[in-house]
């Protein structure tokens, strides 16, 4: 029993980062909280198609800033995408950032290749072109 539980403990430490997916019409510009973004995400509500593929929490682990990690700080960026017609995300900056200057806004950048939107909205229209607003969340272990 005590093996399990350090085992779970490394795997929690090594886990330490979540995603959060869902599209956000959200607060806070570019390096501010709490100021109104001037970005309006097209995928919204019902229009939103759903994710056909997320980073797991090893690619979360693996991209998550090392110094906040250590330092147990765990922060959200909100990223804005453009959408191909597979799916895939281009062009992506960050709307905002939790602590910037901490790496999270880098951290969820570097994983925009492992995200991909369904490549049909519930209408059966393409998402080729549209936008998408949404939080990345690191998670710091205990």
């Amino acid at each position: 029993m005590m093996v399990r539980s350090q085992a779970l403990r490394g795997l929690r430490a090594f886990l330490g980062a979540l995603i959060i997916c869902a599209p956000t019409i959200g607060y806070a510009a570019s390096g501010s909280e709490g100021e109104p973004s001037t970005r309006i995400p097209t995928l919204l509500g019902s229009a939103f198609p759903g994710w056909k593929r997320v980073p797991n929490a090893i690619d979360m682990a693996r991209a998550a800033p090392p110094d906040a990690m250590r330092n147990g700080i765990s922060g959200t960026t909100i990223l804005f995408c453009t959408v191909t017609a597979r799916g895939t995300l281009n062009d992506c900056v960050v709307d905002s950032e939790e602590h910037p200057g901490k790496g999270f806004g880098e951290a969820a950048l570097s994983l925009t290749p492992k995200f991909q939107m369904k490549p049909t909205k519930p209408d059966g229209s393409s998402v080729s072109g549209e936008t998408v607003r949404f939080p990345v969340r690191f998670v710091a272990p205990r």
